[in-house]
């Protein structure tokens, strides 16, 4: 009994102490808390902190902190304290950078005084400088305008201390200014006590690019260290696999392929013309000032291969008119610029992918253009004077060999290795002259064929493609692919594992039409070992739910034909898309109009492709400056400096 008396008095003191340290800490709450934030990388490595992002759930604050070492200090109302590099005195790097004439800087200074903020160029020449007197200890920010392009260093002093960065102007504007912004740190008003709920992000400076770590939830402490890490790419939601629910489903039946997951990286058929306009690429610590360094970069980051789109035009021209219209596509796709890159994939080994679209400068789902062969003496012959539109379909198809021969024997004499062959681009509606729209001796009803019934037809009127464009287009196909052939015979080269394909439009077709279209052709004469398609989420479509288009295409395809997809044109905006492509704007849901969505919806296509019947992707034109917002660079002044989507290309891609 005297035991237990014992243990209920020593609970009786031990209650009474708690209560009594209780209270202590009650008091003491609102006492300085200190918070320590270190960023870090996807490999757990330092990583540059530029700002953190804090949100105190209990209190319902939320401020930025900017500091450009990996530790952040923050103590209750102060904002930022016990400084450490360059005795609390920093200048931080301004962002973005390059910059378009106007940019904001960052000084972090620990004690008040008089500080003296200097521009010059990289000749030493000073281009503007200005005094700024009782600066209070903290962050304060500075408005920065340059008048014109260059490189500049930036330098703040305070009594013997100064801190330095390097800005890059890519258009300048304006006056050479230096402006005060006003104060950056944390206001005086917030405050901190023990168990507030907090949320902390962080922004690490990566190639220039800020990057967002993960979200950090904590319960506020008297002492911590937040540590920030890097958010991968891979830890986006995926909001294409929530698709599931199509018919087919799980039970998908996705064809194989015996060619690994082809990730076609490649420069675009623009690439050339913009390197010889003086061009230049910053992928990272790489830069790029010729086609064969972006492509060998493009390589390192998982690319397995080239592609090259070529037309009938052989030559390139002082200017881009065609039969006395302008033609954005007159000196991009030509046979010279064609060859030229098949000698660049040879000089890197690297495997290419030929389209032979069968077109004097273009075609696609909007219009079918016929081929000129003039620059060909010897093919030209075939026609036996007759205009193209004049010839009938036996005639076409004796050419078309001869060319297909042609073609594919001056690819292959670069040494170069093609392992798929595509004919045609956008194909739905017709190929080499022979389409809607069209006026040929092949079919009069063609040339009368509106642009609504092109629209209708793939809900409406297969029947009406099968008869009148796709019994055609078969035959034009497998002549093509006899010449492709024979030009391998002739060189004494085993063709005995080349796949052929084609590709079409997927906003202008049903998944149900797609898979009719490539059943018919296999059916028809043209056997292909590979289906291909374009898939622009942010284009207008015939179907309101982009991603079910994309899933319930490709299992149709798969199911119907058994060969798997490939996607051979595929783009996501980052931004407003502007110009000819302006109604290219709709967002899909899950994907934001930014460089982190515009990652995540590529990597989510490739992941959800390799398990669901697609043998690979090729990101459309990654270094055109045309392309605007979906390119993979963002450009200024003739430079392209890559977004985050090339710069994690190799974790998306798992290569």
């Amino acid at each position: 009994m005297y035991f237990y008396h014992s243990i209920f008095r020593i609970y009786r003191i031990m209650k009474k102490i708690s209560i009594f340290l209780l209270l202590i800490m009650m008091c003491f709450g609102a006492v300085a808390q200190t918070i320590s934030f270190t960023g870090r990388d996807a490999d757990s490595r330092y990583a540059q902190l530029n700002r953190v992002v804090i949100t105190n759930h209990t209190q319902g604050w939320q401020e930025t902190l900017y500091w450009p070492d990996t530790t952040l200090i923050l103590k209750n109302g102060t904002g930022i304290d016990d400084f450490s590099e360059n005795n609390g005195f920093v200048l931080s790097q301004n962002i973005p950078n390059p910059f378009k004439a106007t940019t904001n800087v960052r000084l972090t200074v620990a004690e008040a005084g008089d500080v003296l903020m200097e521009i010059i160029d990289m000749n030493g020449r000073k281009i503007v400088g200005k005094s700024f007197s009782d600066v209070s200890a903290g962050t304060h920010s500075f408005c920065v305008n340059l008048a014109k392009t260059g490189t500049y260093v930036m330098t703040a002093r305070q009594n013997g201390k100064q801190s330095s960065i390097k800005m890059v102007c890519g258009e300048g504007g304006g006056a050479n200014q230096i402006e005060y912004a006003g104060a950056a740190g944390m206001s005086s008003e917030t405050s901190l006590q023990t168990n507030d709920r907090m949320e902390y992000v962080g922004y690490v400076i990566v190639d220039g690019e800020e990057r967002e770590t993960k979200h950090v939830m904590q319960t506020l402490g008297n002492s911590q260290i937040v540590v920030l890490p890097l958010a991968k790419i891979s830890d986006g939601n995926n909001a294409l696999q929530q698709t599931k629910k199509y018919k087919g489903g799980e039970k998908a039946f996705p064809a194989k392929d015996s060619e690994g997951f082809r990730v076609a990286l490649s420069l675009s058929p623009f690439s050339l013309n913009q390197f010889e306009q003086g061009y230049t690429f910053v992928i990272g610590d790489s830069i790029a000032t010729t086609p064969e360094q972006l492509q060998s970069i493009y390589r390192s980051l998982g690319s397995t291969e080239m592609y090259v789109r070529i037309a009938t035009k052989r030559h390139k021209t002082a200017e881009n008119i065609t039969d006395g219209e302008p033609d954005e596509n007159a000196n991009v796709h030509t046979f010279d610029q064609g060859i030229q890159l098949c000698q660049i994939a040879a000089a890197l080994n690297i495997p290419i992918n030929p389209e032979i679209m069968c077109a004097y400068t273009y075609m696609d789902m909007d219009r079918v253009q016929k081929p000129c062969f003039e620059e060909y003496p010897d093919i030209y012959a075939l026609q036996n004077g007759k205009e193209w539109s004049e010839l009938s379909l036996d005639e076409i198809c004796v050419v078309l060999e001869a060319y297909g021969e042609f073609v594919a024997d001056a690819i292959l004499a670069t040494g170069c290795t093609v392992n798929n062959w595509n004919l045609g681009n956008e194909a739905n509606f017709g190929f080499a002259g022979v389409g809607m729209g069209t006026e040929t001796a092949v079919d009069a009803k063609l040339g009368k064929a509106s642009a609504m019934k092109r629209y209708m037809a793939s809900v409406f009127s297969v029947w009406w493609l099968k008869k009148h464009v796709w019994a055609y287009n078969v035959k034009e196909f497998a002549a093509i692919k006899n010449g492709i052939l024979k030009a391998y015979e002739k060189r004494n080269m085993d063709a005995s594992k080349v796949k052929f394909s084609t590709h079409i439009a997927t906003v202008v077709f049903t998944p149900r039409c797609s898979a009719s279209y490539f059943r018919y052709m296999a059916k028809h004469g043209y056997k292909m070992e590979t289906a291909g398609i374009s898939y622009y989420p942010s284009a207008p479509a015939m179907s309101f739910n982009k991603k079910k288009l994309l899933t319930k295409t490709i299992t149709k395809i798969n199911k119907k034909c058994n060969v798997p997809v490939f996607i051979g044109e595929f783009s996501y905006p980052s931004g407003k898309m502007e110009g000819p492509f302006a109604g290219w704007n709709k967002k899909l849901k899950g994907y934001e109009k930014d460089q982190q969505g515009q990652a995540y919806i590529y990597r989510d296509v490739i992941a959800w492709g390799k398990t669901h019947g697609m043998a690979g992707i090729r990101y459309w034109a990654p270094d055109y400056e045309g392309w605007y917002s979906m390119s993979m660079f963002e450009f200024s002044n003739k430079k392209g400096t890559a977004k985050t989507i090339l710069k994690s290309h190799k974790e998306i891609v798992g290569n």
